[in-house]
């Protein structure tokens, strides 16, 4: 969807070895407590990441559990996003 925001919830070694273009590198711990760029993701779209889709799902429901309305998780996580040929990025 356009204007999502784009997070990855990978360590960062993981994130560092390919990722959704824009994505940024939030790691899960930073969901579980007030944190100021999580909160800035709830009045947005959020399409959430990780490996497989495991930890993106848990990251997920932090969200929706700040008051998140439009959330959705990368179903296979990047795993399947690689596999299926979609562009990733070092950047």
């Amino acid at each position: 969807q356009n204007g999502a925001a784009i997070v990855d919830v990978s360590p960062a070694a993981d994130f560092n070895k390919g990722h959704i273009l824009n994505a940024r590198n939030i790691v899960l711990s930073r969901f579980k407590d007030p944190d100021p760029d999580v909160s800035k993701l709830i009045s947005k779209p959020v399409l959430v990441a990780c490996k497989t889709g495991q930890t993106a799902g848990q990251a997920a429901a932090a969200l929706v559990k700040q008051g998140a309305e439009n959330v959705a998780v990368l179903r296979g996580g990047m795993a399947q996003w690689v596999s299926d040929n979609f562009p990733v990025t070092r950047r």
